[in-house]
């Protein structure tokens, strides 16, 4: 069996962790105004379920969420392709 760890050194862990994941979202936060809110794959391969592929199709995603996927999906004119 393993000793449980010291809570100094939980605490240790627990720092560094708060400490990377807010050098992670800084740099997004502070870039996602200039950045595009729609994002569009264009001719990607896109398996639907086991056996179900469409082969040259597109995905579109606004603010992180994909809101269309298919062969014949319009790409917005505020999407970066």
């Amino acid at each position: 069996m393993r000793p449980a760890p010291s809570p100094l050194r939980s605490l240790h862990r627990t720092v560094l962790v708060a400490l990377a994941c807010v050098g992670l979202v800084a740099p997004l936060t502070s870039a996602r105004g200039a950045a595009p809110r729609v994002h569009a794959i264009v001719g990607a391969r896109i398996v639907t379920a086991p056996g179900q592929v469409i082969p040259r199709g597109t995905i579109v995603m606004r603010d992180g969420l994909i809101v269309a996927v298919g062969a014949n999906v319009a790409v917005p004119p505020d999407a970066r392709i």
